[in-house]
């Protein structure tokens, strides 16, 4: 289950931070890259260090579990998950820097139907946070 987590427009590769990766999904808007899912795919934290293949410490979850540099997941390897229940505001709360007020205050316009897109913050109360995915 994925539902409580948060989009990240720029990928999960983007993200340096444990808690964050460990509270996001992959919010690009192409649904494949050489070859594997990324869209929607959970993030995986890779231990703290570079995840195999990739200059990132977080990355997608077929990207990681996909490289025949470990067709098994590290023991050290975390996914982002929902396992605990939480709700999508429960998140927001969690992931230092984001806030419920900046989620679900201002209106959104969908583009491209809308359907599995992340939205990217556009109004004053997001003045700072440029890159930042509110799911």
């Amino acid at each position: 289950n994925t539902q409580c987590l948060l989009f990240n427009g720029l990928g999960c590769e983007a993200i340096s931070g444990e808690q964050e990766c460990l509270n996001s999904r992959d919010g690009r808007f192409f649904e494949f890259l050489d070859g594997r899912r990324i869209r929607g795919e959970p993030c995986v934290w890779c231990g703290g260090g570079n995840c195999p293949g990739i200059e990132a410490k977080c990355a997608t979850y077929e990207t990681v579990v996909g490289n025949p540099q470990h067709p098994q997941l590290p023991e050290k390897f975390e996914v982002a998950n929902c396992w605990d229940y939480r709700s999508i505001e429960d998140t927001i709360n969690k992931v230092p820097g984001y806030s419920a007020y900046a989620a679900s205050a201002a209106p959104f316009v969908a583009v491209n139907s809308g359907e599995s897109q992340a939205c990217r913050g556009m109004t004053e109360s997001d003045k700072g946070k440029e890159g930042v995915i509110y799911g």
